[in-house]
């Protein structure tokens, strides 16, 4: 899987190290070991940043609205994920 850095997609310079589901041994995602371009992001970060500035409290609300709305659309997918990592679910 790609990964997203300094506002761009970027390919994996390696096959990654497979995460495995603790309770099958089903690999159930792939992580990285290339160098992420740190100088890039951390200049990206600042540069967006600064347009964060410009948002009221209320814009920034309805950012986290909105993702918290998004969230909430894939929860179970994202528990389900969750799950296959050792994590327990609540109940």
């Amino acid at each position: 899987m790609d990964h997203f850095v300094a506002g761009a997609w970027r390919d994996r310079d390696d096959a990654g190290t497979a995460v495995l589901d603790p309770s099958t041994g089903e690999e159930v995602a792939r992580v990285s070991t290339s160098p992420v371009p740190v100088g890039q992001a951390f200049a990206y970060a600042r540069a967006r940043g600064a347009d964060l500035r410009h948002l009221t409290f209320q814009d920034r609300a309805s950012i986290l609205k909105n993702l918290g709305s998004h969230l909430m659309e894939h929860k179970q997918e994202l528990y389900d994920l969750s799950f296959t990592t050792g994590a327990t679910p609540r109940h």
